[in-house]
Order: C-alpha cells, then structure tokens, then sequence
C-alpha cells in the first residue's frame, strides 16, 4: 500500500498555493502560511522586490520541499521502505503502444531509458546525442537515426525553440501541480498526441 508523502499539513498548503490565481494572493499566502515561522526564508523573502522574483523564489522552495520528501511502502510485515532511486510516471496505455505498436528497437528503447534517467523534471531534455552515444558505447551515425526515428514516432517532441522532451503523454518527471511554472509549462510542451498516443491527463 503506498503511503502518502509525509509533511502532508505542507503538501496541502502547497496544493493550495497552486489553487491560488493572481500572483498578488500568492505572495500574501507564502507570507503568511509558508514563510512566517522560518525566520531565514521569511527574511530573504521579503528582501525580494520583484514579484516574478517572490514568485519564483516560492516555486523553487516547494519544489526544493518536495525532492526532499520521501515517499514510501509497506511489505508483508507492514514494515516502511523509502524508495531512494529516481523514478517517473508511466501511463499505461501509451506505454502499451510504444511496446507494441510503435515497433520500438531495442537500440531506441536503451535511449529512452537512459533519457528516462536524465532528463529534467517537466521532461526536458538537456542532453546531447553525442553524450549519449558514449554513455551507451553506440556509434554516432546510429544515435543520429534512433533520435529521427524516436520523434518520427512522437516519443520525442522537439518545440519551436528546437527543444527536446519526451513525450508527457507517455512519460512525467514530475507532477504538474507541484512543479516551478516553468517546469509545468515544459510538460505541457511535451505533451503531443498522434493516432496511437493519446492523451493521458
């Protein structure tokens, strides 16, 4: 049985914070719910004078909040195990399909994995082919044609900017609303739909 995220009193505020619209009442809400017995982070808050500052200044602290949680299981002997390894959401039915419809290689599946392991929370993918191929011991024209082949197939989604994702639909790093803005537009980026993949949230 999965446990919930212990903090849950501040995993609530923090689910609150992102119910909250202008960013006025946001700031009146870290002030008075997030920040106003930490005397440090209170401090350096209110030395903020921009509001896209105090905002992001926020956001970084609740992301900063979760990574640090630890989430956990109960085996036979209802005895608590933490899970320490990374991990991201998979959405079933889109994975079935990346299995067994897309035709994936085993070659592109290592790639995906490994970019799996990677990339940023939001699914953005900082990597270079070049890092990748040593790091998988491949040949450099091979990486080349498994990156076409993985965004031929919608598995990597490559924006206007040239920014590379994986495909939110397939795969999260991360849940959306407990996520910088930043991070939270980045999964809507990567989040594309085809005739085999469909939406997933």
């Amino acid at each position: 049985m999965l446990m919930k995220i212990k903090e849950t009193e501040l995993t609530t505020l923090f689910n609150l914070y992102y119910e909250i619209e202008t960013p006025a009442e946001k700031i009146i809400f870290a002030r008075e719910k997030l920040f106003h017995d930490k005397r440090v982070l209170s401090k350096s808050f209110e030395n903020i004078n921009s509001e896209s500052e105090k905002l992001e200044f926020i956001e970084e602290y609740i992301e900063n909040s979760q990574l640090q949680s630890n989430t956990y299981t109960e085996d036979a002997n209802n005895k608590k195990i933490n899970f320490k390894n990374e991990f991201v959401i998979a959405f079933t039915d889109n994975l079935e399909k990346l299995a067994f419809e897309l035709e994936v290689s085993n070659a592109e599946l290592k790639v995906i994995t490994y970019i799996l392991k990677k990339m940023e929370f939001g699914n953005l993918i900082t990597l270079k082919q070049a890092a990748i191929t040593v790091a998988l011991n491949m040949k450099k024209s091979n990486m080349s044609a498994i990156f076409k082949s993985l965004k031929k197939k919608n598995i990597l989604i490559q924006d206007e900017e040239k920014n590379l994702y994986m495909n939110s639909n397939i795969f999260a790093k991360g849940l959306n609303h407990k996520m910088k803005r930043d991070k939270r537009e980045d999964l809507k980026k990567s989040q594309k739909e085809s005739d085999l993949i469909t939406r997933s949230y």
